[in-house]
């Protein structure tokens, strides 16, 4: 004890608190350990493991069950998608219903254009044949036209001549018709 007690008055004298009580420190023996504070310490230690590996299982089975449901969740929409998805069946028929509108369509107008042709064809012919038949009024107007001017320069007597005979339009259009003279 006396070398301890030489140690602390050496620590004081050099004013060094803290060079003091590490020096007492190292001069005092470790307690021998307990057995049941080492026991408890383990206890202890082992029930915080096992809190831990509880937390875990737990996270890890709400992870396992979320996994579950995403994967149900995507196979119902796969099969979903695949059943609401058109097949090559379904293209083709509409492909074929298509083709036969455009060739409906395409008949229909074939004969619009045909009727419209056929009108257009009458049209022209009708047009034709009053150009002919005003062609022919106007010639048959010329000559009344003429008949006129010339009875008037021969003068009254020229119409009272038996058998002569006037010249005049009739119903029909462009006929002349002999008629005997008053």
């Amino acid at each position: 004890m006396r070398s301890s007690a030489r140690r602390r008055r050496r620590a004081v004298c050099t004013g060094t608190l803290a060079s003091h009580i590490f020096t007492h420190m190292a001069e005092k023996k470790p307690s021998e350990p307990n057995l049941q504070e080492r026991l408890e310490g383990m206890q202890g230690w082992m029930a915080e493991i096992e809190r831990r590996q509880g937390r875990m299982t737990y996270f890890g089975a709400a992870a396992c069950g979320l996994a579950v449901l995403a994967a149900a969740a995507a196979l119902y929409l796969a099969l979903s998608v695949r059943s609401d998805s058109a097949t090559k069946d379904d293209l083709d028929e509409l492909q074929e219903q298509v083709s036969g509108i455009q060739q409906e369509v395409k008949q229909a107008t074939e004969t619009e254009l045909k009727g419209v042709n056929e009108t257009l064809g009458s049209l022209d012919q009708r047009i034709e044949d009053l150009k002919q038949k005003q062609a022919q009024d106007a010639e048959d107007i010329a000559q009344l036209q003429n008949r006129v001017s010339s009875a008037a320069t021969t003068g009254p007597a020229a119409e009272a001549q038996p058998g002569a005979s006037a010249t005049t339009r009739g119903a029909t259009g462009g006929q002349t018709k002999n008629q005997p003279g008053p």
